[in-house]
């Protein structure tokens, strides 16, 4: 159980390095994700929050890197919305 809430607690730590350059503080808050996807999820996180520190490493202004991220999470999130609709669909 320990390892489950130091996992979560990683999330949110992520999510709130990522406020600054996303347009809202969780761009898949309004979605009802399943838990079978939301390994994903998390894993896409880990690799945004990865990217962010990177692209601050290498000197890109934060703008720049707001505008990738956002357009990154944008299309993410549009995959996801189709998995999450395949899977209420095969369900059915």
């Amino acid at each position: 159980m320990i390892a489950a809430d130091k996992k979560i607690m990683a999330t949110h730590n992520q999510l709130r390095s990522l406020e600054h350059f996303t347009e809202s503080p969780d761009p898949f808050a309004d979605l009802d994700v399943p838990p079978s996807l939301e390994e994903c999820l998390m894993r896409h996180r880990r690799h945004v929050a990865e990217l962010v520190r990177t692209m601050k490493m290498a000197g890109i202004s934060d703008e720049t890197i707001a505008e990738s991220v956002s357009a990154l999470v944008a299309l993410y999130k549009e995959e996801l919305m189709v998995a999450i609709r395949e899977m209420k669909v095969s369900t059915w």
